[in-house]
């Protein structure tokens, strides 16, 4: 009799993938009701303002691609410098990669049950930790930190104590129901 081949980490995340992988939308919702539950600061702060569910798509879109490249470490680790110095860019520090690390997990225990198996499960922290390695790599280049810089410096407290996007929707909100306002502000355009 022979013994049982040993997979590979890239076998074990592809087969377990597929399983999750025809329903892309449903697996983001779910990663980020879980992600929201386990850090509740991230969706008022590095996902204010963005439709989640738009985002949810694109994250495992992005996730789906990176499955299909983990035997091409020459094509995706470039991928992942980019990602890592754009993410730089929308505000993501080192701090947010362990928990989305964790919130990806948890998505995949509920989405995958049983067939998570603890094989599949190592093999899914090992990729993680190699995403979470490449795009931190890509957050600390000279093109990351510059977009870093530029997300704390649009996102930065005003003298009130609150960010520009915080101002504009409280002054909003004093004229929104101002039926007059908004006349005037069509006259003038």
């Amino acid at each position: 009799k022979y013994a049982a081949a040993h997979k590979t980490d890239a076998e074990l995340v592809r087969e377990t993938w597929a399983v999750v992988s025809p329903n892309l939308q449903a697996v983001g919702d779910l990663f980020y009701e879980k992600l929201f539950a386990m850090d509740s600061s991230l969706k008022t702060g590095v996902f204010r303002g963005t439709n989640v569910k738009a985002q949810a798509q694109r994250l495992m879109e992005m996730v789906d691609g990176a499955v299909q490249l983990l035997d091409q470490p020459a094509a995706l680790v470039p991928v992942l410098h980019e990602l890592g110095e754009r993410h730089a860019g929308y505000g993501t520090v080192a701090a947010h990669y362990p928990v989305v690390g964790q919130a990806l997990m948890a998505t995949l225990r509920a989405g995958l049950g049983a067939a998570l198996t603890p094989a599949a499960e190592q093999a899914w922290g090992r990729v993680y930790g190699v995403i979470q390695e490449k795009m931190l790599e890509g957050a600390a280049t000279p093109k990351g930190q510059e977009l870093a810089r530029k997300y704390e410096e649009k996102n930065a407290p005003a003298a009130s104590g609150k960010t520009d996007a915080e101002l504009v929707q409280e002054s909003w909100a004093l004229v929104s129901d101002d039926i007059t306002f908004g006349d005037l502000f069509y006259q003038k355009l």
